[in-house]
């Protein structure tokens, strides 16, 4: 839970380090694939633009992401809200308001205050993102969407709506 947990440019670092050691000891010129699934994805992102930006030769020929938030990532706010009335200390809960979730969702809720929008830190992360230019430049991207295909959600719920309610959990 906690290395997941952490902020995508804390967890970026560890890629970096990671990627700059295989280049140091990779025999040959092949060049490499770099990526990730869901948070990965985001983190080669980020590690392969910061290296580009710092003009630093990750050898990256192929830059691959597999289902990765990289417009925020949908976890339904009642869904979230929920994790909070388990009545004892939990995982779910924990990562619901980790550093990196509040970085990629596209709307977190907000335990203390109880209001739904786009954290601050997910402010702050798309700003470093753009920073750096975006995206990598210099490998051929792929990208994998698992899904519907056809970018159209649940039609019975239009965006911003209340989709879950709870005043409380217990009676009294």
């Amino acid at each position: 839970l906690d290395a997941r947990s952490k902020s995508i440019l804390r967890i970026a670092e560890t890629m970096t380090a990671a990627l700059m050691r295989t280049v140091a000891e990779q025999l040959g010129d092949t060049r490499l694939a770099v990526g990730g699934f869901g948070l990965g994805g985001l983190v080669a992102r980020y590690a392969l633009a910061k290296l580009e930006m710092q003009r630093m030769d990750h050898r990256t020929g192929v830059y691959v992401s597999f289902d990765s938030p990289h417009r925020g990532a949908s976890i339904p706010v009642g869904v979230q809200a929920f994790s909070y009335f388990i009545p004892f200390p939990n995982d779910f809960a924990r990562q619901m308001d980790s550093p990196a979730a509040r970085q990629m969702l596209w709307r977190h809720y907000d335990k203390d205050t109880g209001k739904i929008g786009v954290a601050q830190e997910r402010t702050d992360f798309l700003a470093a993102l753009d920073r750096l230019g975006g995206w990598p430049q210099i490998p051929l991207r792929i990208a994998v969407a698992n899904g519907r295909a056809d970018g159209i959600g649940l039609p019975d719920l239009p965006p911003g709506d209340v989709a879950l309610r709870i005043d409380r959990i217990y009676p009294g």
